[in-house]
């Protein structure tokens, strides 16, 4: 994975760990690896290695063919909640 598609991934992971309340400990739980390890890919001290970013990915429910293009990421609460409410109603639509 390059450097700068890891460092884009990875400040969208922070964005939405955050904005979903999980923690650090919580999501190395899920990923069945240590809270250092994520840790040291959190804080861009090693870098990411591309099947754990597609299962962190999977965890949060982060679409990362999208990461290269931030648009599709609102970063203030605003906007967050719109896109949210716009994900609800095109995820039910498409189930139809």
């Amino acid at each position: 994975m390059t450097n700068e598609f890891s460092n884009e991934l990875i400040d969208v992971i922070n964005i939405i760990m955050k904005r979903k309340g999980i923690s650090k400990v919580e999501l190395a739980k899920r990923l069945n690896i240590s809270k250092a390890t994520l840790s040291n890919y959190l804080l861009k001290y090693r870098s990411l290695p591309y099947d754990t970013a597609i299962l962190i990915a999977k965890e949060l429910d982060i679409d990362i063919s999208r990461i290269h293009d931030l648009s599709d990421y609102p970063l203030d609460e605003e906007e967050y909640k719109a896109y949210m409410e716009f994900k609800k109603l095109f995820d039910k639509h498409r189930k139809i």
